[in-house]
């Protein structure tokens, strides 16, 4: 083991894993507070040295300490699952095996992600880490194990993962640190692909995380095809890089990496989700429906690369449902969504969308439904009320609209955008035009901005030039048969033929009635 300032976290790990080993090997790299001590007290020889900016480095200090057939690595904030751990005696006596994956389940907060590591493998010179910052020793004793013809097995021993639970602080603390260590690691080693792959990773979001991702692929790229099948992270970098790629309008350059990736690579689910989304944005809905099954067939296996939280749960069930309205298949897309709110109940993101999309292919009685379910138990969430209560407002249910927005007036800050813009389309649905405008304010949101455009035109004032025609089109749908509704007609009668926001208003006017 490697710590620092371990304390709080320390003897739950040690506690768990002192009945399994025969030592414990503790290298302390700094530590002001009772992290050796604690140690110590559960029989551990530790070894103090000077943080060597260099986990690897550190890691390889306890390795050396090591006076077993066989390693077991953990970190403090780790814990071995009680009644699991018996599979470990079994490997190590088994003579053709080099090592094992641990099963990791790595807890987030608001749920938890499975993933596996390989921290248990046999105590050779060879077995060491490399890397400054996520350090690997998984190509040191799969190489081992190739040269040997020894195997590595995937082991049932679980270990839960608790240290994404941390302050901002001390996140912030470790942020700062990761990054000085990611660039000084592809200083002083610009060839590793992996250390691009990880760097590349933490910049994620950033403009810079593109050219580190295209430094990263150039490394894969000369890699021989075994090697590139064999190492997990090459098909993660292609699909990382893809996404960020979709995320800047690069379709068709995200689309050559994934299919190089999907042709030279091993699969992982973030190759799999990201070939998905590429596929709806390009509209081959098959396609998408294929990447999005295999994504979701992963929920729950433990995976070397771990994916985002919910990449292979709701994220993918929503890629499906997507798939399926673009294919034309909406009573099954409907189906899905359906079944989806009431299997993962507590995702909101799942429950948000599902009601959305039941909302806009005219399963308004299911979407509502979906709504009041989650508020059933989440009362406060402003979102959900707007969204009930602009259904009912398409329902043409004003007053039942009404009782949704006074609800959001009681929520904290009132409910914030999402309370004062509800409360604005019920008042403008009522008539009551001067309440609208107040309501909605200056709040800089597609539908507030249409809404405020149509006030504007019925009240023979300026508009703005520029009106989101989708977010329009939602508005007038909330007010077609609702009390203004004769006073619209009545505006754009009076409206002058070159007015541009009544022409738009009276085509869609016309597009709704017709729908």
């Amino acid at each position: 083991m490697i710590a620092r300032d371990e304390a709080e976290r320390l003897a739950a790990c040690l506690e768990a894993a002192a009945p399994l080993v025969d030592e414990i090997c503790f290298v302390d790299t700094g530590s002001t507070d009772a992290t050796v001590a604690i140690a110590e007290s559960h029989g551990a020889r530790v070894q103090r040295i000077e943080w060597p900016d260099s986990f690897a480095e550190a890691r390889n200090a306890s390795l050396e300490m090591a006076r077993g057939d066989w390693i077991l690595v953990l970190d403090a904030d780790e814990v071995i699952r009680a009644g699991t751990a018996g599979e470990l005696t079994t490997v190590a006596g088994e003579p053709d095996v080099a090592g094992a994956f641990l099963r990791f389940e790595h807890h987030l907060g608001g749920g938890s992600q499975p993933g596996n590591l390989l921290r248990f493998f046999r105590n050779e010179p060879e077995h060491r880490y490399r890397g400054l910052i996520h350090e690997q020793v998984s190509d040191a004793v799969l190489a081992s194990a190739k040269a040997r013809n020894e195997r590595i097995v995937m082991s049932t021993v679980v270990v839960d993962h608790h240290g994404y639970h941390e302050d901002e602080l001390e996140k912030k603390d470790k942020d700062a640190r990761n990054q000085r260590l990611f660039e000084l690691s592809a200083e002083r080693d610009p060839k590793n692909a992996h250390t691009w792959f990880k760097y590349a990773d933490s910049l994620r979001g950033e403009e810079a995380a593109l050219d580190a991702f295209e430094r990263t692929v150039a490394l894969i790229e000369r890699m021989d095809g075994e090697e590139r099948q064999e190492q997990s992270f090459c098909g993660e970098a292609y699909a990382l890089w893809a996404r960020e790629l979709l995320e800047h309008g690069e379709v068709d350059r995200a689309g050559t990496l994934l299919r190089t990736a999907s042709s030279t690579c091993q699969a992982t689910a973030h190759l799999h989700y990201v070939t998905g989304e590429h596929a709806l944005v390009v509209e081959r809905f098959e396609d998408a429906l294929h990447a999005f099954e295999l994504c979701r067939a992963l929920d729950g296996l433990p995976q070397v690369q771990v994916p985002a939280p919910g990449i292979t749960g709701e994220h993918a069930e929503i890629g499906i449902g997507c798939a399926l309205i673009g294919l034309g298949k909406v009573r099954e897309a409907c189906d899905h969504f359906g079944r989806c709110a009431r299997e993962y109940p507590e995702s909101r993101l799942l429950s948000q969308y599902a009601a959305r999309i039941l909302g806009d292919v005219g399963e308004g009685d299911r979407a509502l439904e979906i709504c009041t379910t989650w508020l059933a138990s989440h009362a406060e969430d402003a979102a959900f009320w707007r969204l009930g209560g602009e259904l009912l407002l398409e329902f043409g249910l004003v007053s039942e609209a009404g009782s949704f927005a006074e609800r959001t007036a009681g929520l904290a800050d009132g409910g914030g955008v999402d309370g004062a813009v509800l409360r604005g389309e019920y008042r403008l649905a009522q008539g009551d035009l001067e309440q609208a405008a107040r309501e909605l304010g200056a709040i800089v949101e597609p539908v507030a901005e249409a809404a405020r455009a149509l006030l504007a035109l019925l009240a023979h004032e300026p508009v703005p030039d520029e009106v989101d025609r989708n977010a329009l089109s939602l508005v007038l749908t909330r007010t077609a048969a609702a009390p203004v509704a004769g006073r619209i007609a009545e505006g754009l009668a009076r409206a002058d033929e070159d007015d541009p926001l009544a022409t738009v208003v009276a085509s869609l006017v016309g597009m709704n009635g017709a729908a």
